[in-house]
């Protein structure tokens, strides 16, 4: 494998990465505005696997807390609550990976498509 293959396969990854944020920033954006218990657990759990560094330090920031308990522990409104932070810890998390006006670009590209 030469360093051209080795680039091109980094760049599929970081592109599957960040299309991987754009979508669970996605989910957390239909559950804040349609939330369901189950719903919202599956949106946080998915947010929290891919940037859960980033998700607890935008928690810290809005002054909120990080809790260790069950997802099945917490109340509707608990994680309804959760649902703004773990979307802005992902936002923050793909801005450190591209750029703040690279990320915005594509996450305004990606509301825009048709689901």
């Amino acid at each position: 494998m030469n360093e051209q293959d080795i680039e091109r396969i980094n760049k599929l990854k970081d592109n599957k990465e960040m299309l991987d944020i754009v979508e669970k920033i996605i989910k957390l954006q239909q559950q804040i505005e349609c939330p369901d218990h189950n719903g919202m657990i599956e949106a946080l759990q998915d947010a929290q696997r891919i940037a859960c560094n980033d998700i607890i330090q935008s928690v810290h920031q809005q002054g909120g807390g990080v809790y260790s308990k069950a997802w099945s522990d917490f109340s509707d409104p608990e994680l309804y609550h959760m649902l703004p932070q773990y979307k802005q810890g992902l936002i923050n998390h793909g801005i450190a990976k591209i750029g703040k006006g690279e990320f915005e670009r594509l996450l305004k590209a990606s509301l825009k498509m048709p689901s």
